[in-house]
């Protein structure tokens, strides 16, 4: 079986006409089994409704509020294991082990805080729980990805920098370093200048969403993908930039969706 993953932060998930849209853009991305999502704004009675939209495939939900955080991770033509799962009750982590062929799994969705002490203190939690899984389930094998709402390189990672050498944001090395993670696209792109997020007057970017994964995950990774576009759609507008046609036929209110896909393949 080939595991395949992609991120989005879908910026709330309450709109069903937007909801729909981005399951149906999912779901065309064939070769594409594990989605992240990040920002899904989500609650306990959201769940069977979701999931009856989803379809076939399970779903796992960390809820947040209706207006913030809310992470979640959705299988879809999944034929692995699902060994364990667990979450925090504040909708900023989740995490999942899954077994490929024999070879177990630990993935992690997170949506960081856009406080620093608050970070800081989540990263050091994350870390402790998966040193105790990769313990528990005697795997190396960890894949950590979402929205952390901070830039591993204030020079290289932001614009407009105030720095002009390396400046690196002391919260994501310490969590990387622990774990032996690495910032997979930043090691195949080490001079490249792409953001995940701006301002509305685009004067600001940064690179806030990424993949950290171990070496042994890496040994065996056929593909990373790192799409910069997003999608970014009226309601008379029918085709996605992303080639998904009719996502956004049927939309009877303003819907404007900035999603930057991150793909990761094995």
């Amino acid at each position: 079986m080939v595991l395949s993953l992609l991120s989005l932060n879908v910026r709330g998930f309450k709109n069903v006409t937007k909801r729909k849209a981005i399951f149906l853009y999912c779901k065309a991305q064939v070769n594409v089994n594990c989605f992240f999502f990040q920002e899904t704004h989500s609650s306990e009675e959201d769940f069977d409704f979701w999931k009856s939209q989803w379809g076939s495939g399970n779903i796992y939900l960390s809820h947040g509020s209706p207006r913030s955080a809310g992470v979640a991770i959705f299988l879809h033509n999944f034929d692995g294991k699902i060994v364990d799962h667990k979450s925090d009750t504040e909708g900023h982590w989740l995490m999942v082990n899954i077994e490929v062929d024999a070879t177990k799994y630990i993935l992690v969705n997170i949506y960081g805080f856009n406080n620093r002490t608050k970070n800081q203190k989540f990263l050091t939690n994350i870390n402790h729980k998966i040193i105790n899984w990769k313990q528990m389930y005697a795997t190396d094998k960890i894949i950590v990805a979402g929205d952390f709402n901070v830039v591993p390189d204030e020079n290289q990672d932001r614009h407009p920098t105030q720095h002009n050498s390396p400046h690196f944001n002391k919260i994501i090395s310490e969590f990387s370093n622990s774990l032996d993670l690495i910032d997979i696209w930043r090691r195949q792109n080490p001079n490249k200048l792409q953001y995940t997020w701006n301002n509305s007057q685009h004067s600001q970017r940064s690179r806030i969403d990424y993949w950290l994964v171990t070496n042994q995950v890496v040994a065996v990774m056929r593909l990373f993908v790192f799409v910069p576009s997003a999608i970014r759609k009226h309601p008379k507008e029918k085709t996605s930039e992303h080639g998904c046609p009719n996502c956004f036929e049927n939309s009877e209110n303003y819907i404007e969706n900035y999603i930057v896909p991150h793909y990761i393949g094995f």
